[in-house]
């Protein structure tokens, strides 16, 4: 036989402590379930989250000639506030079809963008050397934009895709 058990005062003391426990943890669940129900929460609205931080509105044609850099002028708007990075690359697809990656920085932190419409709010220069293989006529300036706005952006990232045109006219000397 138990003699602990058999004493009522013992067995008051070990109810109260099974009732003080079960309490405990009852309230350590709901606290765990709002924990859960926030973080949720907060993922699924970072994952909604698809609005890109860059438009281009508009920008000016440019004509030049293979070898030539001419300049891109757009007019957009960036959103600095959301504190994205960007990855980009940059290619010119001619007249012919051929594709040419053109060199670019192809990171940008928030604080480099916000910077950058720091000093030219709502403006974007983009300098484009045209390649000298590039054939004469009809050709696109694209550059796609992968934007990481928060923690599951780095899983599926904001893609904004720039597509311009570019008029390539034959050397002067030729």
């Amino acid at each position: 036989m138990d003699l602990k058990h058999s004493d009522p005062q013992s067995r008051r003391w070990d109810d109260e402590k099974l009732i003080k426990l079960t309490e405990w943890l009852q309230r350590h669940i709901v606290i765990s379930w709002v924990v859960i129900a926030m973080v949720v929460g907060i993922g699924t609205f970072w994952a909604l989250d698809r609005e890109p931080p860059f438009v281009l509105h508009n920008y000016t044609v440019m004509a030049g000639s293979p070898g030539a850099t001419v300049v891109i002028e757009a007019n957009v708007s960036r959103d600095i506030h959301r504190n994205c990075s960007a990855e980009l690359t940059r290619y010119l697809v001619d007249s012919a079809g051929t594709p040419f990656v053109l060199p670019v920085n192809s990171f940008m932190s928030a604080q480099a963008i916000a910077d950058v419409e720091r000093s030219n709010p709502g403006k974007f220069r983009i300098p484009i050397t045209i390649p000298l293989e590039a054939k004469v006529g009809q050709a696109r300036v694209k550059m796609p934009i992968q934007y990481t706005c928060n923690i599951m952006h780095k899983i599926r990232p904001v893609s904004v895709l720039l597509d311009m045109e570019l008029n390539i006219t034959r050397p002067p000397y030729g």
